[in-house]
């Protein structure tokens, strides 16, 4: 039905004078072009609202499982680390770089209070392999005073 109503309303042409007019009394031209636009902008709009069909990293679960072991590590090494505050979790497998194999590497970063009580924002580095379901972590590195 609404097909129907949109045929007639575009393609029922009645001539007066210069123009040609649909039954409604509209430009017919006008009509058509109005279409086209509609029909573009709702392509458009379909292509792009889909923000969750991008890419995803196929490695994203095992980079997780990954920080949480760095997390584990890097925490028994700090002075306070029930003060330890880590990047948020959608922004953590961008800390993680797959070398070769099974070989990964964290670069990342920690804020958490000093021996004097000052929150402090340290940067790390750390090797990690993953070995069946367990990660093993090696040659931690704390950068401090890098900004």
């Amino acid at each position: 039905m609404p097909i129907t109503i949109l045929w007639n309303y575009l393609f029922e042409p009645v001539h007066s004078g210069r123009f040609f007019y649909n039954l409604h009394g509209c430009n017919l031209k006008l009509n058509v072009m109005k279409t086209i636009y509609f029909i573009i902008t709702l392509f458009f709009i379909s292509c792009t609202s889909n923000t969750n069909s991008g890419y995803q990293d196929p490695l994203e679960k095992q980079k997780l499982f990954i920080y949480d072991e760095v997390i584990r590590v890097v925490t028994a090494a700090l002075k306070c680390p029930s003060t330890a505050n880590f990047p948020p979790p959608k922004d953590r497998i961008f800390h993680v770089f797959h070398g070769n194999g099974y070989k990964y590497s964290v670069s990342s970063w920690v804020d958490s209070q000093n021996s004097y009580g000052a929150m402090i924002r340290t940067n790390f580095i750390i090797d990690a392999v993953i070995n069946g379901n367990s990660v093993t972590c090696s040659n931690m590195i704390f950068l401090d005073g890098l900004k």
